[in-house]
């Protein structure tokens, strides 16, 4: 645990994740599509943001059911289990699939959200 970041495992590493995503959707996103009339005005980094969310969670999902996949036991299956050596990885209590989950849903939700509505219904 560092700081106010409760995390289990190799659960912190999904906010470093969140970051490079962050840059290299934004900025591949942003250059695609500047030309675009408007898009930069009507709510274009905003849709770049929430894709970014949704990016992270294709990511994160695969990532987390290979982590918190099932545990691999020995052949004393009772003293493997006594010591509590399953797998987990999480990020503030979440496992880490959960995560990739609730980005991809929320994420390209809000995406779709913001290119398909009315600019004027956002404001």
């Amino acid at each position: 645990m560092i700081g106010l970041i409760a995390y289990r495992g190799q659960g912190f590493w999904l906010i470093p994740l969140l970051f490079t995503n962050m840059i290299v959707v934004f900025i591949g996103l942003l250059l695609l599509l500047a030309d675009v009339p408007g898009f930069v005005v009507h709510h274009g980094v905003e849709a770049c943001l929430a894709a970014t969310f949704g990016v992270t969670g294709l990511i994160a999902w695969p990532w987390g059911r290979r982590l918190n996949g099932p545990a691999r036991f020995p052949a004393d299956f009772f003293a493997y289990r006594h010591f509590g050596a399953a797998p987990r990885h999480d990020l503030f209590f979440v496992r880490l699939d959960y995560w990739g989950i609730a980005l991809t849903v929320g994420g390209f939700g809000t995406a779709l959200g913001y290119l398909l509505l009315p600019a004027r219904l956002l404001d």
